[in-house]
């Protein structure tokens, strides 16, 4: 993007008072098409995620777009921002609880649809991603998206409804879907950034001199216990510094473009040894700051593209794996059957990817646009209490 497509930097920090921040749910969206780009590489051409110096693209500014697990980070700090920002503008203690009982229904029915789904390809038989693998050389693709499938593994409608709650309370349970194994990090993320809430609704605990150590004391322990949850605490105190410590700060267009390019090397890499997801938390933040500080950006990313994309995040991510195990392959077992060139195949493939996760999205997306009002109402009339423990 220009600089010129930018208006000037301005501050857009009080956009945060927005219950819906339709730009972030846009860069959400934006992280579900870099999900779905990896897995088709690693399904496809798992040569471009190597380093740079064996072919591949790691290790370079544009590896960006193929980072999956530096998009997940993106999500779980946006989860922890976008979680918490409301309630320590206003920290009513029934708000808390409703989002407390939501969270879990409230990602359960459309993950219980893809797992169903999964289910169905794998008790057909005839899915062709073992075929596709063998003409790409990936073990990714093989292993049905490094499924991890227990010993002795049958497909029954037993353990897939099993796993309609245990995808979010165990790991190596999403063998139906194996890209939902962010879901038991996005859950548990979610309760431990509702517990920092909780804290904040007593009001000797909301100061800076207790929540601020309070953060970085739960980020060490977590970077030793579960790495995972850094990113949603970081998410969690940013938001608190820019609601409650009233942080504020304005962008340039030069300087979001830096900001940009800083996050695009962050992210050039993937899991680290020693310093793990810094990186990809790291370069999430300075993302963050450059949405949060610019009004043009986040202009250009709330129109009406940049919500239908804040729509289609969700079930993008949902879905995008069970279409590279089906329609995927079987157009790269057909096409390469015809004699074409693989470069052909793989550019066909990609666009059948892309269109078919965006037409298997839609359902989800009416889904969500009933189940979601729906939940909020019912959750709502069963939590209403005594006008006295709403504030």
């Amino acid at each position: 993007m220009r600089s010129s497509d930018l208006s000037s930097g301005s501050n857009v920090s009080s956009a945060s008072a927005s219950s819906k921040l339709v730009h972030l749910e846009c860069a959400r969206g934006i992280a579900s098409v870099i999900v779905i780009f990896n897995h088709f590489c690693v399904a496809f051409l798992p040569g471009m995620k190597t380093s740079f110096m064996n072919g591949g693209l790691q290790l370079t500014p544009v590896y960006f777009i193929l980072n999956g697990s530096g998009a997940v980070i993106f999500f779980f700090l946006l989860s922890g921002f976008v979680l918490t920002q409301g309630f320590f503008r206003n920290p009513a203690p029934v708000a808390l609880l409703r989002s407390v009982i939501k969270r879990l229904p409230r990602l359960m029915l459309p993950v219980s649809v893809t797992i169903m789904a999964g289910f169905l390809i794998l008790k057909s038989g005839s899915a062709p991603y073992q075929l596709a693998a063998e003409i790409s050389g990936s073990q990714w693709l093989h292993d049905f998206g490094n499924a991890k499938f227990p010993q002795g593994f049958t497909p029954t409608l037993a353990s897939a409804v099993q796993q309609f709650l245990s995808v979010f309370l165990f790991s190596n349970n999403s063998y139906y879907n194996s890209n939902l194994w962010t879901m038991r990090d996005e859950f548990l993320g979610s309760l431990l950034v509702f517990a920092i809430s909780a804290v904040f609704l007593y009001r000797r605990f909301r100061a800076a001199s207790v929540m601020i150590p309070a953060h970085l004391g739960l980020i060490v322990a977590s970077f030793f216990l579960h790495i995972a949850f850094v990113p949603f605490l970081v998410g969690s105190g940013l938001a608190y510094l820019m609601v409650v410590q009233n942080l504020t700060f304005t962008v340039s267009n030069r300087q979001a473009i830096v900001l940009l390019c800083a996050a695009a090397m962050a992210f050039s890499v993937d899991n680290l040894p020693v310093v793990g997801i810094l990186p990809a938390v790291f370069g999430s933040v300075l993302v963050m700051v450059a949405l949060l500080g610019n009004a043009g950006l986040a202009e250009k990313l709330s129109g009406k593209y940049g919500l239908l994309l804040g729509q289609l995040s969700f079930p993008l991510y949902l879905v995008h794996t069970l279409v590279i195990m089906l329609l995927a392959s079987a157009v790269v077992v057909w096409l390469t059957g015809l004699g074409i060139s693989y470069g052909v195949v793989v550019l066909v493939a990609f666009a059948v990817t892309l269109a078919a996760t965006a037409v298997f999205s839609m359902p989800l997306v009416r889904l969500e646009s009933f189940w979601v009002p729906w939940l909020n109402g019912y959750v709502r009339d069963v939590t209403k209490l005594p006008a006295r423990l709403q504030h």
